[in-house]
Order: structure tokens, then sequence, then C-alpha cells
């Protein structure tokens, strides 16, 4: 809900609306020109979340959009730690699909250890099933669907420990919250997001969808932030 955003849907290349003028930006650029990258910019709190879409298997036919782990002799330019230099509070979600065709045990344990680097804040988890007149169709899906499930458990299993380890973090500071509606647990509280797209519950006084909310944060669950308007 900020003028300027930088979305990452890789973590190779960033997208910056800077007052509506938008221009792609490379990873070298942004190494190179960290500083400048952020104050051209009018507003000083740019939306923090960043996205990254993963497939399971690195050798597949389809582009993998996942991130390498770094080696020791590169893991300072690596594109997440180009984002936390910009961004220290930025969070980066995730969008992760299981099970591929031909994806293997060391396949699947190398997205577990992808997750124990980055530590996603939230994602969008699913098992691999086939989709006509795609170009995965057309390849052999060869994972028994009792291995899906299990390798998406495993997944969704770690998520939820680093979602909660994120969620606890914010515990005892103020953010401000766009109001989105009424809560679906209670009429008496509202519902919204921060700049880090993190879920917020609180009580709802006299303020209404659209407002924006400093909320104090009191407890939370591994999804939902609860805390008291200030």
């Amino acid at each position: 809900y900020h003028t300027n955003m930088i979305e990452c849907r890789t973590l190779t290349t960033y997208y910056i609306n800077n007052n509506n003028n938008n221009s792609e930006i490379n990873i070298d650029t942004i190494s190179n020109n960290k500083e400048d990258n952020i104050s051209n910019s009018n507003n000083t709190n740019p939306c923090a979340d960043s996205e990254d879409d993963t497939n399971d298997n690195k050798d597949s036919n389809l582009i993998s959009a996942s991130t390498p782990i770094p080696s020791d002799s590169n893991a300072d330019n690596a594109p997440l730690e180009q984002i936390k230099k910009i961004m220290p509070e930025c969070s980066v979600s995730m969008d992760m699909i299981t099970g591929f065709c031909s994806e293997t045990e060391e396949d699947h344990q190398e997205t577990l250890s992808l997750m124990d680097y980055v530590k996603y804040e939230f994602g969008y988890m699913f098992k691999y099933s086939e989709r006509p007149n795609t170009p995965a169709a057309r390849l052999e899906d060869d994972i028994p669907e009792k291995t899906k499930q299990r390798r998406l458990s495993e997944i969704i299993e770690k998520q939820r420990s680093h979602a909660l380890q994120h969620m606890e973090e914010k515990i005892g500071k103020t953010f401000e919250v766009l109001v989105e509606g009424a809560s679906k647990k209670s009429e008496e509280k509202l519902y919204g997001r921060t700049t880090h797209n993190s879920a917020v519950v609180f009580d709802k006084k006299h303020y209404k969808s659209g407002d924006f909310v400093m909320v104090y944060i009191e407890d939370c669950t591994s999804a939902t932030l609860k805390g008291k308007a200030i």
C-alpha cells in the first residue's frame, strides 16, 4: 500500500515502482548502487515483501525459479543477501511445488535446506498434479502420491516453524496496518496487513476498512499477529 514497492519473483531481478515510473534493475545494478536505489525514492517506507517461486526439481525441463544456496565465496553477493542489505526488515515469501516429475529425494532435501537458509515468512505450498496442455503434461508423473504427500507435509511443517519464529520476533513492536475489514472470527475485531504483508487482528473501536492504524503486537500464531491500536 505504499507508493514505492520492491518485489522479487525469483530473487534475481527487482522491479521498483518509483512514483509510477516503473524500472527494471538487475541484481548487479543494485549491488553497485544500493544507496542510490533507496535514496531516489520519495517514500522512506517501501513495501517490504518479496516473493520467490520455487520448483523442487532443479533439473526439470521446466525453468526452476529456485535460488541456489550460495557458497562461502559468494554468499555476500547472493540475491537474498542483497535484499537484506537494502531492506533489513524485508520479508520473503514463496510459492512452492513439491513432487514434480522425476524429483529425487536429494532434490527434496535441498528444498528443505533452501527453506532453512531463506526462512520464508509465509508461503503457498502444493504437491504437483498434472495440468492439461502445459509443458509438464508431456512428462511422466512418476512420483507416487504417498511420496508427494509426505514431502509436502515436511515442507508445511518446516514453514510453520519458520513463520512462527518470524511472528514471535514482532511481539512487543508497533506496526502500521492497513485495515482490510472485519475479522472472520469476530465482528468486534478488524483484520489488516502490515507493510511486510503480515496479517494482524485488533479491536475494532472506531476504525474502518481503508484506515491506516498503528498497532502494538501483543501475541501471535504462526499465521496471525494479535495486538491493540495505539
